[in-house]
């Protein structure tokens, strides 16, 4: 363990997750590095997990909880960081659970590695499985690799980090990346690590990713993140356009175009799934919504895609979205 043992505080955002946040926050308890503050954000929960917070807190003196009217994740953990008292964060989602040894390992690794964030691999897991213990690898052995940030976002998008993402879980963040780009989550919207998860990672000189699965993220029936489509999803559209242009201004010519073919496959994608949806007033709702910004973002941007072949398929998307959605589908497949 490090000798500087400095405070390391968890955000954990919580809404109406009473069926799981008793095995998430027991994960947290139970932690080899000890020196932890445990931020539970209450976002107003209409079950009894802002309870069963209060119980924990009860019995864990490092937990604090906040209660607050419902406003969304992103308010969750913008507050969780103002109220953090740590000189590095973790965000841990309340359905979710980690490794005893998740803080200290990730912790260690950027004492040792100078680093600026340090992240893990992540396991997904049904709603209701019982992970047996002895398969949750406690242990000090891993291997890491250690790039700049800038390298972190181009493997991701490449599809070469499947085992980060830009998720806001499963790393650790020095706290003076939020303070000195004044960094925040965007209120009312969804995907919000999309929003900044790059910048938090642009912003880094030195990334470490350790090799070991550290964080257990539990996938459920009609989530977000496991329906085939769901209008919430087109908040990704407008954060990887956001990107776009924080790339652009930031003269990242590289990776502005990256996220330029990001935008228009993941925009062929979602055209392709709300097709498929039974709601004809939703489905001519989010088709609109997808062609508009689509072709906004193709005027400005077409001359950055560089393979012929990609650029062939993206025009014609424009013109035919039916039947290139359905021809990009079976490629894809």
């Amino acid at each position: 363990m490090s000798e500087k043992n400095e405070l390391v505080s968890i955000i954990v955002p919580v809404y109406n997750v009473e069926k799981y946040i008793n095995r998430c926050i027991d994960s947290l308890c139970i932690q080899t590095y000890s020196n932890i503050e445990i931020i539970l954000i209450d976002d107003g929960s209409s079950d009894d997990s802002g309870d069963l917070c209060d119980y924990y807190a009860g019995i864990d003196e490092r937990i604090r909880v906040i209660h607050k009217k419902n406003s969304g994740v992103s308010e969750a953990r913008n507050q969780g960081i103002s109220s953090a008292e740590g000189q590095y964060i973790l965000f841990v989602d309340s359905d979710d659970y980690v490794s005893s040894n998740i803080v200290e390992t990730l912790y260690n690794a950027i004492q040792k590695y100078s680093l600026d964030i340090s992240a893990c691999f992540f396991k997904r897991v049904l709603e209701n499985a019982i992970l047996d213990e002895r398969n949750i690898d406690n242990s000090d052995d891993y291997d890491i690799d250690i790039c700049t940030g800038k390298e972190v976002i181009e493997r991701i998008y490449h599809n070469d980090e499947r085992n980060i993402e830009l998720v806001v879980w499963n790393k650790m963040y020095k706290r003076e990346l939020f303070d000195k780009y004044e960094i925040v989550y965007p209120k009312g919207r969804y995907h919000e690590d999309i929003f900044v998860t790059y910048k938090l990672l642009y912003y880094s000189l030195r990334v470490g990713i350790v090799q070991k699965e550290l964080y257990y993220y539990r996938t459920r029936p009609g989530s977000i993140m496991t329906v085939k489509f769901s209008e919430k999803r087109l908040d990704g559209l407008d954060a990887k356009e956001e990107a776009i242009t924080f790339f652009q201004n930031n003269n990242e010519e590289k990776l502005m175009k990256i996220v330029i073919n990001d935008y228009f496959a993941s925009s062929i994608k979602l055209f392709a799934q709300a097709k498929m949806l039974q709601d004809l007033s939703l489905k001519k709702k989010c088709e609109k919504y997808i062609l508009q910004k689509y072709d906004k973002v193709w005027k400005r941007y077409s001359n950055k895609v560089n393979s012929k072949l990609k650029k062939v398929i993206y025009s014609n998307f424009r013109i035919w979205p039916v039947f290139v959605a359905e021809v990009y589908k079976k490629i894809k497949k």
